[in-house]
């Protein structure tokens, strides 16, 4: 409450507010006055001068700059990615099994045994290229032509 009180007195004051404002424009010692034990004391505080703050550009580069480069010295350094796992989600390039008695292709990792591989994929209605067979995708997003190994 002292300190409100005290903060009130300088700014009610034209001759001390103009004296606080010229002191926080130097930079000065500003002075601020504290109550204890019912006596006065006076203690300073230092304010810088109203200058804004920097942005650090330099070490916002320098951390832009590492981050770049040991993003490509990763990428250099690891192998090629490995094959996609298997998401049911069958897409020209996939191997697939079919399953005859529903009509239905799902697919199967390349690396093992598959019955056949996708080469287009067409609507409901649409027609195969020549020489692929078609058959229902298993998620329902059409057909699947395939070449059967």
């Amino acid at each position: 409450m002292a300190a409100i009180n005290e903060a009130w007195s300088v700014l009610s004051d034209p001759a001390r507010r103009a004296r606080y404002d010229a002191d926080l424009r130097v930079g000065a010692d500003v002075p601020v006055s504290r109550v204890r034990d019912d006596r006065s004391t006076t203690s300073y505080v230092h304010v810088p001068s109203a200058t804004p703050a920097r942005f650090p550009w330099r070490f916002v580069l320098f951390l832009v700059v590492i981050a770049t480069a040991a993003i490509l010295v990763l990428g250099a350094l690891t192998n090629g990615s490995e094959p996609a796992p298997i998401d049911n989600l069958v897409q020209v390039g996939s191997c697939v099994d079919i399953d005859d008695a529903r009509g239905e292709a799902f697919e199967v990792p390349c690396d093992g045994l598959h019955e056949a591989e996708v080469k287009e994929i067409v609507p409901f209605d649409g027609v195969c290229s020549t020489g692929l067979i078609g058959y229902r995708d298993r998620q329902g997003m059409g057909k699947v032509c395939v070449v059967v190994r």
